[in-house]
């Protein structure tokens, strides 16, 4: 049976335009402390907010976790990507909000953050491929959870 290690929430109200690709935002870290166990699976959720201003011919948001280190947790592709997910904007869409979720695991990752032994560090992030007026805008809050077990 699982034994249960840690679970850990980060939460924020982060506001302004969500960067256009290649360039992606933090939007919030975890670090799961999980000593010296293994076989570790840790499962990982995250929520965020947009609000579209206008869009005439779609785009998309797209949202990626990485795990990282605590000396690179606020810099997108310093760590090992674990999931990634691309979501449709719909077209001719005028002040729309939308949420969008996801749900991943990260199954036996390799080794602890060097920066603090006996942790598994993650990271939020989001970018989109809209530009300028057609970019969207944080709304609402934004949350990162994980939980961490163990054989």
């Amino acid at each position: 049976m699982p034994t249960f290690l840690d679970q850990r929430t980060s939460q924020g109200a982060r506001a302004g335009t969500v960067s256009t690709d290649p360039a992606a935002d933090y939007i919030g870290g975890i670090g799961l402390i999980v000593n010296s166990a293994t076989n570790i699976r840790t499962d990982l959720q995250a929520t965020v907010g947009i609000l579209q201003p206008i869009s005439l011919t779609g785009s998309s948001l797209t949202l990626f976790i990485e795990r990282t280190t605590v000396a690179n947790l606020t810099t997108p592709g310093a760590g090992t990507e674990v999931f990634r997910q691309t979501f449709g904007i719909p077209s001719v869409t005028i002040a729309t909000p939308f949420t969008f979720s996801l749900s991943a695991a990260d199954i036996a990752p390799a080794a602890t953050d060097p920066d603090a032994p006996g942790q598994l560090t993650y990271a939020l992030f989001a970018t989109t491929d809209a530009e300028g007026i057609f970019a969207p805008t944080y709304n609402g809050l934004q949350n990162f959870n994980g939980a961490a077990a163990a054989d």
